[in-house]
């Protein structure tokens, strides 16, 4: 250190008896210095564009002597500097700084984000306050290197595809542009960022959380991982390829992320892209398999003779969703005396067409049958066509250049036979299902020259018991190349138990063997091959349903069940949810919706469905009902249940439909009755003066649960009353109305009802059942009809010598109407001999009466019966009274002619006093001649019987009858005793010619009629239900 030292010398003799001491003084002088350094000696440091660098430096105080010093920082570069100086104050200026004392110095240095690449120095300075002269002095490095940057673009972020179901997965690439925004050439890597990234050490937690990541799990191939060295600015194309698994064919959106980035000396100097996401849409996938037959035998039809075969071919929809398929077949190969046909309906139908299947849901089938007909002398052999199934994707066309289609399939027809022997399989193994049955068909050859049989055996090689069965056993085929038949398709059926625990999952071997037919050992071993076929038995979850009943009639308002077995077909325990489809599943419950089953097990559940009633049930209102009753319109109603494994949620549901085939309610309601519905509100008709028809109208309404036809039945009609239904069987939808009319025409035939009369309808379904008579309704129209009655009364025409040939006389005929309708044009004819003599028309009111006349001269002497008739087209009660005829005789001799007024008189007065004494005669006997007649009446009944249907007699009296017939004595044989009638006169005529009209009400069928009878009593059956009716004596 600098300051004065003293130092003592001393002298003395050998043997320090004498000695000396002598003080010198020293002064050391004060020196300055001052030494910069860094640990290390790193004073360059690497950074790139944006990157801050962290340098430190130690200052040492190398003096004798206390010093201070002064720090400057010179550099280009200098605003790079964020902070530099001594300790945590970062001073500038340090002072006392001790001798070997050290400092250190912190110097922070941030590159701009712009930075050229290059070194940039950075010199600090430290100058000794001591002594200025002494300083030190270091040059930090800071080498930048070039920046470094990159971009990923992509013209097409989204493409849309089509996946092709015939691939395991479908590809879709991207062409992708690395570009380098960095200052130097550069290498990139390139990277899927999917969830199996970490988060890179360049990038902040806070920015990786918001990163989007790659949502799916496909494999993604990049043409590099890793550019070639990319120039500034320039750029690389890689190729991205989206591989879309077939599991992902359904329509959805997919994201891929990638990103690009340059490596650093460390994983934290990595230099990330911004990310770039591809989107892959996937549309619906269109794709179908073509399975079903390829090889058929012909058969014989005896009826048509021909051959025929019939192919199965069906179309499953691998796509994923709905589409429809045609069929196309080429059957160019075919003789053109081949024909073929196509069915969709099970063979019932068949036509020339190729059909096309709609609405095949995604994973369903479609099948259409194929016949084939060939001539009966076709040659023995095999014919081979062409088919496959087209898709309409999604349009409206059929376009096979556009839209998918299948790969052609060979169909073959064999008209067979052969010898020889090899055989081979189709394919030599094949994979089945615990409990399926799979095939492999065997094509047998003879290999010889002649016809031969041969025997076939299939043998187990592992541990199965009778699974395997051949379909042959035993075959002759002809000689190699004679024909068609030197070669056969056998069927080996392997038949897998249902019992998972006899059907371990592996492989199981069977050996077919073929050998003559011989009973010599020497002979078999002519002709014999061999051919091992095995099958690999998987694991796989697997369920079934099965029900005894999936049809059942249901009544509206009735609740029916079915009982189906779920049974687990799996090797392990499942899970199940059941769930029910349908356009009515809200009918539907389950007696359970989710299932626990081990393999093997089995479990029923019911299924309930209920068809809601037409209305509401008054007296239990939690009934369901409809308010339309097309929501419960008869027919046949499917419900499918469907039980999805929880094991295996990708596998397809398995649906067991039940149908409810609901019955026609039937049910017919009167809506409206136009006029007549009661017997106040009786429509009033004029039969003759309307001159028309009636019509009567009512409406019927369906009010059943199906479209019907309704039969209306009318009863037996009034007299004289045609009764027409149109319609008598309407069709009526179901919910609507129909109307009918009843037209009434009104003509005269024996007799004619008037008055108010109940016509009678019955109305109800044309079904025939019991359920459909039980819907009847009943119309009853009330028609209130009136006519006239119109009757001749008498007959007025002069006597005895007012009577003579040439000498006109009045004929007066009166006609009276006790009907209860007025008779308008009324005209009367009267008939003398050939002459017909009509009057003037008159209107006669009901309970009134008119006279007709006309004028009559005789032309001729003799008797003459005059005929009066009624005339015109009238509607009455009775028209056997519209007649009446009286006897005249005419002669030559008038004694007005010779008489005077004066005599005649006298005449008459004479003939007056006469008749006189007459009357009284006949009047001393009346008392006792009405009791005879009393007595012989009751003795009459007495014979006669007085039981119902027995025989009656009636006795009247005719006016204008012979007096009885005188006793032994002269007088009358009894009092009162009737003389007999006088057989063939006009008496007798007039008697028996006309008919009683009786009105008559029927105790069975209650309707009222008008009967005509001879006389009283009478029998007569009812018009109505043919019941006796009994018509009594009058009182």
């Amino acid at each position: 250190e600098a300051e004065t030292f003293t130092i003592y010398f001393n002298v003395s003799t050998t043997d320090d008896k004498a000695f000396t001491i002598t003080p010198f003084d020293v002064t050391v002088k004060e020196d300055y210095s001052v030494d910069l350094r860094v640990p290390n000696s790193v004073t360059k440091k690497d950074a790139e564009p944006g990157q801050t660098v962290n340098f430190e430096v130690l200052l040492k105080n190398t003096g004798n002597a206390i010093d201070g010093f002064e720090l400057t920082l010179t550099s280009a570069k200098a605003d790079w500097v964020e902070e530099w100086g001594v300790g945590s104050a970062l001073d500038k200026v340090v002072d006392d700084v001790g001798i070997d004392v050290t400092k250190t110095m912190t110097v922070k240095i941030a590159v701009a984000e712009n930075a050229p690449a290059g070194d940039q120095t950075f010199t600090i300075k430290a100058t000794s306050k001591g002594d200025e002269a002494v300083s030190d002095s270091i040059t930090l490095t800071v080498s930048v290197e070039p920046r470094r940057d990159v971009e990923l673009n992509c013209a097409e972020q989204t493409k849309e595809v089509v996946p092709d179901v015939d691939l395991e997965y479908t590809e879709v690439e991207y062409d992708v542009q690395v570009i380098n925004k960095g200052e130097s050439s550069d290498t990139f890597k390139v990277q899927v960022l999917d969830n199996s990234v970490s988060k890179p050490k360049a990038v902040d937690s806070a920015t990786w959380s918001n990163i989007t990541k790659t949502d799916h799990n496909f494999k993604v191939v990049l043409s590099k991982t890793v550019t070639n060295s990319i120039p500034k600015n320039g750029q690389e194309t890689i190729t991205i390829t989206v591989q879309v698994p077939k599991d992902h064919y359904e329509p959805a959106t997919h994201k891929t992320v990638i990103w690009a980035y340059s490596e650093g000396d460390t994983d934290a100097d990595d230099k990330y892209s911004d990310i770039l996401i591809l989107q892959t849409k996937v549309k619906q996938a269109y794709g179908a398999n073509v399975l079903g037959d390829d090889y058929i035998k012909t058969k014989e039809d005896t009826d048509t003779n021909k051959l025929y075969a019939v192919f199965t071919s069906r179309v499953e929809n691998s796509g994923t969703g709905v589409d429809d398929f045609k069929i196309e077949v080429d059957e160019t190969s075919l003789p053109d005396d081949f024909d073929i046909y196509f069915s969709t309906d099970m063979g019932a139908t068949y036509s020339v067409s190729a059909p096309a299947m709609t609405n095949v849901g995604a994973g369903d089938e479609a099948s259409v049958l194929i016949k084939v007909e060939a001539p009966i002398d076709t040659l023995t052999g095999r014919y081979n066509f062409r088919l496959r199934w087209l898709s309409r994707g999604d349009d409206s066309e059929w376009n096979a250049e556009k839209d998918y289609v299948t790969s052609w399939k060979e169909m073959t027809i064999e008209v067979d036979q052969v010898y020889g022997v090899s055989i081979d399989p189709n394919t030599e193994e094949q994979d089945v299902e615990v409990g399926n049955t799979i095939q492999f068909k065997l094509t047998l050859e003879n290999l010889g020259n002649d016809d031969d049989t041969f025997r076939m055996e299939v043998k187990e090689m592992d541990d199965t018991d009778n699974w395997a069965s051949l379909s042959k056993t035993k075959v002759t085929l002809d000689a190699q190349g004679k024909s068609a038949n030197d070669k056969l398709e056998i069927t080996l059926t392997i038949r897998v138990p249902k019992d998972n625990e006899k059907a371990i999952a592996g492989n199981y071997r069977f050996n077919i063997s073929v050998t003559r037919d011989s009973s010599n050992r020497f002979e078999r071993e002519k002709a014999k091959d061999f051919t091992i076929v095995s099958v690999n038995v998987k694991e796989k979850y697997s369920h079934d349903l099965s029900s005894d009943d999936d049809l059942k009639d249901a009544d509206v308002g009735e609740r029916v069940s079915y009982r189906f077995k779920v049974i687990n077909k799996g090797n392990s325990r499942d899970n199940y949810e059941l769930k029910v489809k349908g356009e009515r599943k809200e009918w539907a419950e389950l007696s359970t919706y989710f299932l626990t089953l081990d393999p093997e097990e089995e479990v029923y559940v019911y299924l309930n469905v209920t068809v809601p009633l037409l209305e509401q049930d008054p007296f239990d209102t939690s009934f369901p009902y409809v308010n339309d009753p097309k929501d419960v319109e008869a027919g046949r109603y499917a419900f499918d249940v469907e039980v999805q494994s929880r094991g295996d949620k990708d596998s397809d549901p398995v649906t067991l439909t039940f149908t409810v085939d609901v019955q026609q309610e039937f049910r017919v309601f009167i809506a409206e009755v136009e006029e007549g519905d009661s017997l106040p509100n009786a429509k009033i008709w004029d039969v003759n003066n309307k001159r028309e028809d009636l019509k009567i109208r009512f409406t019927i309404e369906n009010q059943g649960n199906k479209d019907d036809t309704f039969y209306i039945k009318k009863y037996t009609a009034p007299t004289g009353w045609d009764i027409l239904v149109v319609p008598d069987h309407p069709r009526v939808p179901l919910g609507e109305q129909r109307e009918i009319t009843v037209t009434i025409t009104f003509s005269q035939t024996s007799g004619f009802e008037d008055g108010t009369k109940s016509l009678k309808f019955d109305v109800w379904p044309d079904d025939g059942s019991v359920s459909g008579r039980n819907a009847k309704q009943t119309v009853l129209l009330y028609v209130n009809a009136q006519v006239p009655e119109l009757e001749i009364t008498q007959i007025d025409v002069p006597k005895g010598s007012d009577l003579s040939k040439g000498n006109p006389v009045d004929i007066k005929v009166t006609v009276r109407n006790s009907g209860k309708a007025d008779a308008e044009d009324v005209a009367v004819s009267v008939k003398i001999g050939g002459e017909t003599i009509t009057t003037e028309s008159q209107d006669i009111r009901n309970g009134s009466e008119k006279v007709f006349k006309v004028k009559w001269t005789p032309k001729s002497t003799g008797d003459f019966t005059i005929e009066a008739s009624i005339e015109g087209n009238l509607i009455e009660l009775d028209e056997d009274n519209n007649e009446k005829d009286i006897e005249r005789s005419i002669s030559a001799f008038n004694l007005k002619n010779y008489l005077s007024y004066g005599t005649l008189m006298i005449i008459l007065i004479v003939l007056a006093v006469i008749a006189l004494i007459i009357i009284i005669g006949l009047a001393y006997n009346r008392n006792k001649e009405i009791r005879e007649l009393e007595a012989l009446v009751d003795k009459l009944k007495a014979e006669g019987g007085a039981g119902r249907g027995g025989p009656r007699k009636v006795i009247k009296e005719a006016a204008g009858a012979p007096m009885p017939p005188k006793s032994a004595a002269g007088l009358p044989s009894a009092p009162g005793a009737l003389a007999p009638a006088p057989t063939g006169g006009k008496l007798q005529k007039e008697t028996q010619g006309k008919k009683e009209a009786v009105k008559v009400k029927c105790p069975q069928c209650k309707t009222q009629q008008v009967v005509h009878i001879d006389k009283r009593p009478a029998e007569v059956p009812c018009k109505e239900c043919g019941v006796t009716l009994l018509i009594p004596e009058k009182k």
